[in-house]
Parts: C-alpha cells; structure tokens; sequence
C-alpha cells in the first residue's frame, strides 16, 4: 500500500526515477541481463551495478557523506530502492557488505578498519557473506565461478564465559 509521499520524498523519488531511467533498461518478461543461471555472473553484474551507483552518488544511501555514502535517510533509501525494482539491475550480492557490515564499521570500526574496507565495500569490490556468527569478506575474484561463490565457511570453535 503506497500512503503517498511528502513533497520532498516525492521530488527525490522522480530524482531516482529518472536517474535510473537514464543508467538501467526497465524490467521486461521473460529473462533478465543478470543471468539467473549463472551465479557468477550475476555477482558480476551486481558489482558492474554497484560501480555505476558509486560513480553517480548513489552507493550506501543511507552512509554518511564522510564514509562515501550520500547521508540520506531510511526513507529515501526505501524510495530508491522501490523505484529500482522495476529496472534489470540488482545490488543483491551486496546487501549483507553495504547494510550490515558497512554500518558496523561506520559505528564501531577503527579508523584503520574504515579506511580498509569502507570503500571497497560501496566500490563493489569486497563482498561480505553472514554465516551463523561470523561475517566473511570475498575479494572480487571469488565471484569468478560458480564454486567460489557457494563456498561453505565454517567457525571456528569459540569458548564463550557462562554458556
């Protein structure tokens, strides 16, 4: 249900609206350019996407303009996000590194771990996968293959005081 937007978020969603209408073609039936069937090329269109909203100010909408964000709000990054779903393109790959992980490093990283990862991660050229209590970073050349990509990580044995 769309309760309709204040004039600001109207004017950014046409912003977005249009912006997107001059980088990505509209969904269509049938197949898309992502490859549904080939992982890692899928991953590779994703990180091809997460380029293109980089160089046009769009990556980490919601980041901090400091940390290679655009410092937008949770409202505007939902907008956006809505308005992309009915475009061939996808930031999926991404979603655990820019929503996750980013944020984590943005609110309690070191500078050192910021400077590292930060701008890699909007770059699309860190993907970070969650497994059970763990993150893992990919460098861009896991996402080569198939079997790469489905990598099974497994944690190490911790021993954690009162459990």
């Amino acid at each position: 249900m769309h309760i309709g937007d204040t004039p600001d978020e109207a004017a950014f969603r046409a912003e977005a609206r249009t912006w997107l209408g001059q980088h990505a073609r509209l969904k269509s039936e049938g197949p898309g350019e992502l490859g549904e069937h080939d992982l890692g090329g899928h991953i590779q269109k994703c990180r091809d996407w997460q380029r293109v909203l980089f160089d046009n100010g769009w990556a980490g909408i919601t980041w901090p303009k400091q940390f290679g964000g655009r410092g937008a709000s949770a409202i505007q990054s939902a907008i956006f996000a809505e308005e992309m779903a009915s475009f061939d393109v996808s930031t999926g790959a991404f979603a655990v590194s820019i929503g996750m992980v980013g944020p984590t490093l943005i609110a309690h990283g070191t500078p050192e771990q910021q400077e590292r990862h930060l701008a890699p991660i909007l770059l699309g050229d860190e993907v970070w996968c969650q497994h059970e209590d763990t993150w893992t970073r990919h460098p861009p050349h896991h996402a080569d293959h198939r079997s790469a990509a489905l990598q099974r990580s497994v944690p190490e044995r911790r021993s954690y005081p009162g459990r």
